[in-house]
């Protein structure tokens, strides 16, 4: 919740054989947003990710869900979308927003 309080918890256990995941181990977000829109409904959601979990194809899946949703994503997943070079990001200057 806003204040800090987990709502519902899925910890990862190992690679999982007994079902296809379309989107990895984005499933699983995909699952565990689910089951707290099902019981909270009332809420509006803004889930972060790290890397292991983060793929395009997440994030267009958790905004049609109505899901906000933020991840750092590996150079490998990013399904070629246009991104800027790694290299060339480190070397630009960091933008920092306010918030009013």
């Amino acid at each position: 919740t806003r204040l800090g309080y987990c709502l519902h918890a899925d910890l990862y256990q190992g690679k999982v054989h007994d079902n296809v995941r379309e989107l990895g181990l984005g499933d699983d977000v995909i699952n565990l947003c689910g089951k707290i829109q099902e019981e909270y409904h009332e809420l509006a959601l803004s889930v972060s990710c790290d890397n292991f979990f983060t793929s395009p194809r997440l994030l267009d899946t958790m905004k049609g869900k109505n899901v906000n949703i933020t991840g750092t994503v590996r150079e490998s997943r990013t399904d070629k979308c246009p991104l800027i070079d790694c290299k060339a990001m480190k070397k630009m200057p960091v933008q920092h927003c306010a918030h009013g």
